[in-house]
């Protein structure tokens, strides 16, 4: 009888020490699973997100970037291939359409000149008022017209391969926009155009382009 208390007891304490340990571990063993499963997610997904900012980085003058695979995992490489084609492609058709936007504003200026040159100079010759001069006068402004659409597209070709040079110079600001104000008046004198416009506003810019952005 008292072996089986002794033993009885010792069971009992055993499985009170257990409860006991049980109970002050298990709140850290918890918090020990969660945060390892906190930075071993943290880690898998560290490739994806250092991809995804250098995506997020990627733009019109950047195409010529590429992703490295040196330092990713396997499944990833792949992925990253892929990518690295598309903006290869991307590349080189920007490149193709911006050459051509460039070469056609530069073929174009030339022969527009000399039309736009024989043209005044018949215009001169012509008796004034005549139909023949009124004739060449307005082809003498279209052809000055699609001088401005071959200039506007070289340009735009230039300012997206990033070559686009700036004549800056201090401008007044007002004084443009009263003159474009009364010119757009001259243009429709039916319409009443109102605008107010605070003076002495300077500001260093390339006047063509700011006047052709307004």
């Amino acid at each position: 009888a008292v072996n089986r208390k002794v033993v009885d007891r010792s069971f009992d304490e055993m499985f009170l020490v257990r409860s006991k340990t049980i109970r002050i571990t298990l709140p850290f063993l918890v918090a020990l699973l969660a945060l390892s499963a906190f930075f071993l997610t943290k880690k898998m997904l560290e490739p994806t997100r250092r991809i995804q900012r250098a995506l997020g980085n990627v733009g019109v003058r950047d195409l010529h970037f590429r992703l490295s695979v040196e330092t990713e995992d396997d499944e990833y490489i792949e992925f990253i291939n892929v990518f690295n084609g598309m903006l290869e492609r991307l590349e080189r058709s920007f490149l193709q359409a911006s050459r051509f936007s460039s070469d056609a504003a530069h073929e174009l200026r030339t022969p527009l000149t000399i039309m736009q040159g024989y043209v005044e100079r018949a215009i001169y010759e012509a008796v004034p008022g005549s139909p023949i001069q009124i004739q060449l006068s307005l082809i003498a402004d279209e052809i000055e017209r699609l001088a401005s659409i071959t200039q506007k597209l070289l340009l735009l070709s230039q300012a997206d391969a990033g070559r686009l040079s700036l004549d800056l110079e201090p401008l007044n600001v007002s004084d443009l926009l009263d003159e474009l104000v009364s010119d757009a008046q001259s243009f429709e004198p039916p319409l009443t155009i109102t605008g107010k416009i605070e003076k002495k506003r300077w500001l260093m810019a390339d006047k063509n382009l700011f006047q052709q952005m307004i």
